[in-house]
């Protein structure tokens, strides 16, 4: 990992930045590949790279639909845990 003569705080306010970026070209990307790809193809190729587009089916726990059907017991099942997170701010302006 390349060292930085930024403060750890400011480095990762800097990632998260750029993660947010790459986040939004990747959504522009895709929707670009789902559009080039039609009905009968299902594969786009590039120069070195091919993407093939997948349906994956996912299932969830639909949480309302539970607690109707069980009422308040769902609060038996469930599990706590904690998480850490970290919130960056802009640092306000200091007052000269």
């Amino acid at each position: 990992m390349p060292a930085t003569n930024r403060h750890p705080v400011d480095e990762l306010a800097d990632i998260r930045e750029q993660k947010k970026a790459l986040a939004a070209r990747e959504d522009e990307l895709k929707t670009v590949i789902f559009d080039m790809a039609s009905d009968d193809r299902h594969a786009v190729g590039g120069d070195q790279y091919v993407a093939s587009i997948k349906a994956i089916e996912t299932k969830r726990l639909d949480r309302k639909a539970v607690e109707k059907v069980m009422g308040c017991a769902i609060e038996r099942c469930l599990k706590s845990s904690t998480t850490l997170r970290i919130d960056i701010e802009p640092r306000a302006a200091e007052a000269a």
